[in-house]
């Protein structure tokens, strides 16, 4: 037994749980983790809904808080209001103050790790800039700024340390279905960052792809208000349009989208497969460049539209000079709609605990500072 584990095992991190037998010699120990060693909060911004997810040591979600009433206008208001959530989400819980080792905020757009704010968002243009890192930590009385990350890197680092297992030693890509659509990149459970901590920007990507098709208009992008605004100029929907802004009315119509398609609408139909086989061309074309073996599909917006998009990757995968040379698995995300949270809180638990060649750039704050009452 290494110095390591004897160390992790006198502060009760890990516990031993039997010994193995095999072989000669001393007795292999079997250890594992103890889930109540420590405890995470992460805190994912999506426009229509902010979400709250406390994971212990082994990743499983201990308790949860969604608002879909986020004060986006505001982004002073809007992190104040949200400490007072992280603040009952803990105390809810019982969990004692020096077991939270840390809360991280995923968020959709192109982030600035070092100054914990958002250098450009389409669904938050209000936010631009704000210091929304030392915001939050003013919130919660916590000295060091809260860490704010890229919502499709922090479901890549969540889906590695919740899922586990042979995940850890697949190349992967993760299709995030969000507010809009990025992807999220790990090698051996190392997520890839890039140098600003952005990696997975793929706008510019689909926008091309859709380019060549009919009445592209300059090219079409696959977040869902332009997807609604194409089926409400198609007839595919009823009533009015609604405003980009408006992400709760985007969402629902977005149902009725779904919903018309699944019934026959010829016009709904259309507007889906040809967003699917944008997202079949971006994923296929991922996997080839980094030489994936595994597919991951998530996100907040994947449950309506999977039954369009995952046909599709699977149809243009099969299709594919890779799946003749590997065999490239493709999966649901394990994290359901939570995908954004439950990842910005494994990002705490995976910076702590998970040795890195190489680090994505952002730091966790203390679990004292980031719960005690301001």
């Amino acid at each position: 037994m290494s110095a390591i584990v004897r160390h992790l095992l006198s502060i009760d991190v890990l516990r031993e749980i039997g010994t193995d037998f095999r072989g000669r010699g001393r007795p292999h120990v079997i250890v594992d983790l103890v889930p109540e060693a420590a405890y995470s909060i992460g805190v994912h911004v999506d426009p229509a809904v902010t979400s709250l997810v406390m994971l212990d040591m082994k990743g499983r979600v201990v308790a949860s808080s969604d608002s879909d009433e986020p004060t986006l206008a505001d982004p002073v208001e809007a992190m104040k209001q949200t400490a007072g959530r992280i603040r009952e989400l803990a105390e809810r819980t019982g969990v004692p103050e020096d077991r939270i080792v840390g809360v991280c905020m995923a968020v959709p757009g192109v982030v600035d790790v070092a100054n914990g704010s958002l250098r450009e968002s389409v669904w938050l243009p209000e936010w631009q800039d704000a210091p929304l890192g030392a915001l939050l930590a003013e919130g919660l009385g916590a000295e060091k700024p809260i860490p704010v990350v890229k919502d499709t890197i922090s479901a890549s680092i969540g889906e590695c340390w919740v899922r586990g297992g042979g995940i850890l030693d697949s190349t992967m890509v993760f299709v995030y279905l969000g507010a809009g659509i990025g992807l999220g990149l790990a090698v051996d459970g190392e997520p890839l960052a890039g140098a600003s901590g952005n990696s997975g920007e793929v706008g510019t990507i689909l926008k091309t792809l859709g380019m060549f098709e009919e009445d592209s208009d300059g090219g079409l992008d696959n977040d869902p208000a332009l997807l609604v605004e194409r089926a409400h100029g198609k007839g595919a929907i009823d009533g009015d349009l609604p405003p980009r802004a408006d992400h709760h009315a985007v969402r629902e119509a977005l149902h009725q989208v779904c919903d018309k398609a699944e019934n026959g609408n010829q016009e709904a139909r259309d507007i889906l497969q040809a967003a699917a086989q944008r997202i079949a061309t971006l994923t296929v074309g991922a996997v080839e460049l980094i030489d994936a073996d595994l597919i991951v599909l998530g996100g907040p917006y994947f449950k309506e539209l999977q039954p369009y998009y995952q046909k599709a990757v699977e149809d243009l995968l099969a299709e594919s000079a890779t799946q003749r040379h590997r065999d490239v698995q493709i999966m649901e995300s394990i994290m359901d709609e939570d995908a954004g949270a439950i990842g910005a809180a494994a990002v705490v638990l995976d910076r702590r605990y998970t040795p890195r060649s190489r680090r994505t750039r952002m730091e966790t704050t203390p679990a004292k500072e980031a719960t005690q009452e301001a």
